[in-house]
């Protein structure tokens, strides 16, 4: 499982279509729900960074709503299972990039995801 963590990750982060988009948040999610430690320090920790990373980019305000359809899922997922504690101090940029994104999501699936990690 954790072999595809990278292709996954880099799938989000250069794919533009938003299936492609939601079926891989969905297979990240679903890494981080069963192993959660060893995602996050899957090659000395650099599982982690791409977690972010990926986070990141499926938050940003210009990333179509169906794109960052399962944002809040994943980010929900990550707290729930004992990853916040890795945030640290970037818990606060975390939760306004959530808010940031909020702000412009306009479908009810996206923003209800993303209410969920409140």
């Amino acid at each position: 499982l954790l072999a595809l963590l990278p292709h996954v990750a880099r799938t989000l982060l250069h794919a533009d279509d938003h299936k492609v988009l939601q079926n891989a948040t969905f297979a990240l999610t679903t890494m981080v729900r069963v192993a959660p430690e060893h995602v996050a320090d899957y090659d000395d920790g650099a599982g982690f960074g791409a977690l972010m990373d990926c986070l990141a980019r499926l938050l940003a305000p210009d990333m179509s709503d169906e794109g960052a359809l399962f944002s809040g899922d994943l980010l929900s997922k990550m707290l729930a299972c004992g990853l916040a504690e890795r945030l640290g101090e970037r818990i606060g940029d975390v939760l306004r990039a959530v808010f940031d994104r909020l702000v412009v999501a306009e479908l009810s699936a996206l923003i209800q995801g993303l209410v969920m990690v409140y």
